[in-house]
């Protein structure tokens, strides 16, 4: 089972690099001692994104990278397809 991120898209980040479109799903994560993170996880393009949308509560299947004591995430797209068949 993938670890499973859930949270509420605060913002969509497009970009382009080389021509290729990119998307990143904004989040924030409320600490306890009241200060703010945000998050951002990088949706591959084959991805659907029909469901994803600002302001929505998703449960996410993410895959994780660290480099230069940083996290970083993605959504793992084939659970995420898998999880979109079983709705």
């Amino acid at each position: 089972m993938p670890l499973m991120y859930t949270g509420k898209i605060e913002g969509m980040k497009r970009s382009s690099y080389d021509g290729v479109e990119r998307l990143a799903l904004q989040f924030i994560e409320r600490k306890t001692d009241g200060s703010l993170d945000p998050i951002q996880i990088k949706v591959p393009l084959d991805v659907p994104q029909t469901e994803l949308k600002v302001g929505v509560t998703v449960q996410l299947p993410v895959l994780l990278a660290s480099m230069d004591n940083r996290i970083y995430y993605r959504v793992d797209a084939d659970a995420y397809r898998a999880q979109l068949a079983r709705k």
